[in-house]
């Protein structure tokens, strides 16, 4: 499992560098990196927090049925 999370870590580093590489080459200015940044920052929270919502929905289920 730990060799899964670090190859993930690694994915999100080459894909950011790869959006902040694009960005310097298409807008030849770093004034819109930040806003691409909080745009991945904005999508990483909310696919964090579903994930959780519905971890928390499957475990109270599970925890149901076992009574």
């Amino acid at each position: 499992m730990l060799s899964l999370n670090t190859s993930i870590i690694h994915l999100g580093l080459a894909a950011g560098a790869g959006a902040g590489g694009f960005m310097v080459n298409t807008a030849s200015t770093l004034r819109y990196h930040p806003w691409l940044a909080a745009a991945i920052l904005t999508f990483g929270l909310a696919a964090g927090l579903i994930s959780f919502s519905t971890g928390k929905k499957r475990c109270s289920k599970a925890a149901k049925q076992d009574i």
